[in-house]
């Protein structure tokens, strides 16, 4: 059975470790701009690096550095376990993935132009590549290591399906990445969602096909719906089991998958999911404001101070029965 969207099955659905830069924000989003690279062979040896191959990724770093390339190879191996087990990239004939290791953040901001300070890793789908802070992930915790490659390998991999009319959109490209590395579904995440629906200040998501805001608090918002919307997208419009399911059904690349993205990139198909997803969405966000409001929280203060009222008068009662008895 074909996982091709339906307008009819669109109407039926009821109400219904960090990015790449420091925790809480991304790289530009002109990066994911990129067309998938075309390119299905290694780079050429080059004196000046290092090379390290492992079963699906190819890395390097600058000689004569001392970078430990084991250590990135087995990150990068475990990072890709946690988000597909067992996938491997190489089957499609395209090679290992390509990961630039800078020992150094001269280099890492030469070969991104990002900024080192903030930065820890930059995927370039359309270059077919993923660039590595190592100082920064030498000090980062193990949790945030897998989560900020992870992040990268969802862009990269999503790089290299579809194109054209079936391209990835920024909001799916944002969604997986964030769901897959454990980002975009904190409780933080709730109430910013909660509250811009309060307001109507939702981005339409057509508006986050191609680019997101640079505002601070835009983007943030940005990042949130999209982690959101690709989950219902997922779960409730396509019927997966999960988001990761979603994911190794994309990367598959079949005509089926194709069909789906192109179906993604329909603006009355997207008009009609997010209708749903916003349906959806309303009733949750009025239940996390009224949880997470300060009168609910005083409201929850008195009660349980009542509760401990109560309790502590009937061990005063028993107390006094118990004196009662033992005079008689």
């Amino acid at each position: 059975m074909t996982r091709r969207i339906s307008i009819l099955a669109l109407a039926a659905i009821a109400v219904a470790f960090s990015a790449t830069i420091a925790p809480g924000a991304d790289a530009s989003p002109a990066s994911r701009e990129d067309k998938p690279t075309s390119s299905t062979t290694a780079p050429e040896a080059d004196a000046s690096f290092t090379y390290r191959e492992t079963p699906r990724f190819l890395l390097r770093a600058p000689q004569p550095d001392r970078t430990d390339l084991r250590f990135y190879g087995e990150l990068c191996e475990n990072a890709l376990d946690l988000l597909s087990p067992g996938f491997d990239p190489t089957r499609s004939g395209r090679g290992p993935i390509d990961v630039r290791v800078s020992p150094d953040e001269r280099d890492f901001a030469r070969e991104t132009g990002m900024n080192a300070a903030r930065t820890l890793a930059v995927a370039f789908p359309g270059r077919g590549y993923i660039v590595l802070n190592a100082p920064a992930l030498s000090r980062a915790d193990p949790a945030e290591r897998f989560g900020v490659v992870g992040h990268e390998l969802v862009h990269l991999l999503l790089g290299r399906v579809g194109g054209g009319r079936a391209k990835v959109p920024l909001w799916l490209h944002e969604g997986l990445a964030q769901l897959l590395s454990g980002e975009g579904e904190s409780t933080g995440d709730a109430i910013r969602l909660a509250w811009a629906g309060l307001l109507g200040r939702r981005i339409a998501i057509k508006d986050l096909t191609d680019t997101f805001p640079y505002g601070e608090s835009s983007a943030a918002l940005a990042y949130t719906e999209s982690a959101s919307f690709t989950r219902h997208v997922a779960t409730e419009g396509l019927f997966f089991e999960s988001p990761r399911e979603f994911f190794e059904y994309l990367l598959s690349n079949s005509r089926q998958a194709r069909e789906t993205l192109t179906d993604l990139n329909d603006q009355a198909t997207l008009a009609q999911l997010e209708a749903a997803w916003r349906s959806h969405s309303k009733m949750s966000g009025r239940i996390v404001l009224i949880l997470t409001s300060s009168g609910a929280i005083w409201g929850a203060i008195v009660v349980l101070f009542l509760i401990a009222y109560v309790r502590k008068r009937r061990r005063e009662k028993r107390v006094i029965e118990d004196w009662d008895a033992w005079e008689r």
